[in-house]
């Protein structure tokens, strides 16, 4: 995670990975300050994915179809 400048916030590390319902699932967390209003996620090679700080309250999830990381909204 990191600023919108591209400040380095915080690094997590992917677990162990389960299936659950067909699906992989790999999870993953990283604590950051607050402050900032925005944050940029990356996660591995994939590209960057802008959030607002409120969005981030929540679990996130994403899909990774034809080798892009893709945001589920739920």
């Amino acid at each position: 995670m990191s600023d919108e400048q591209g400040k380095t916030l915080g690094i997590g590390r992917i677990e162990n990975g389960s299936i659950e319902g067909g699906y992989c699932i790999l999870k993953f967390q990283v604590e950051v300050p607050t402050g900032p209003q925005f944050y940029d996620l990356t996660v591995a090679n994939f590209p960057t994915m802008p959030y607002r700080a409120d969005e981030l309250d929540t679990e996130l999830s994403f899909s990774d179809y034809g080798g892009s990381l893709t945001p589920i909204q739920g």
